[in-house]
């Protein structure tokens, strides 16, 4: 009795109770290759990324390290990758997308996001002084703070001219900064494939 394959539901002709049968070709071979070919479809689509940790590239397939090539040799890329991922010096040509030196951003739309970090700001006052021989006001905001007193000085006229260390701590103005030894967190060289066909 003639079964199927659980995954693909690929044809099989029992040997003991289907040997008498007709051999058919249509159901035993260019079905099952149908299936199969389908299935690879899906497995490895047209221009999805493949990440590999080998140098090999089969004859259908093309690096996705921003090389520039044409529309016409590469029409189903372009008609998914268009020119969101940069713009070709020949109009006749495209951009691939580059996946080297990049991590992946899940993002609602395509393209590249810049390296970047937030800004770090902050402001301080400066030196205090009063006639009555106190200390003056100082004010921190941002990644500076200020520190014990350096000591005074009396100036001319009865004035006395206070000092004070300030701090700089980047963490103080953003909490990203100080929770790393790097920008660089530990990762995993792959070089990116697609198929084109």
């Amino acid at each position: 009795m003639s079964t199927t394959t659980e995954n693909l539901n690929l044809f099989k002709y029992d040997p003991i109770q289907d040997a008498k049968s007709t051999f058919n070709i249509q159901q035993c071979l260019n079905d099952n290759w149908d299936k199969i070919d389908q299935i690879l479809d899906c497995l490895y689509c047209i221009g999805e990324p493949i990440f590999t940790l080998t140098a090999i590239l089969k004859d259908n397939e093309i690096w996705l390290e921003g090389a520039e090539v044409s529309k016409t040799d590469y029409p189903k890329l372009y008609d998914i990758y268009g020119d969101t991922y940069g713009t070709a010096v020949d109009t006749n040509n495209f951009v691939l997308p580059d996946f080297r030196n990049r991590v992946i951003w899940g993002a609602t739309d395509f393209g590249y996001i810049d390296a970047g970090l937030p800004n770090i700001t902050g402001s301080f006052g400066g030196i205090g002084w009063t006639n009555s021989g106190g200390v003056g006001t100082y004010s921190y905001s941002g990644a500076f703070s200020g520190s014990t007193d350096r000591g005074a000085m009396n100036g001319g006229n009865s004035m006395t001219v206070a000092f004070k260390n300030g701090k700089f701590d980047a963490s103080l103005s953003s909490e990203i900064y100080g929770n790393s030894e790097t920008v660089q967190p530990p990762a995993i060289k792959v070089r990116v494939k697609t198929r084109y066909m």
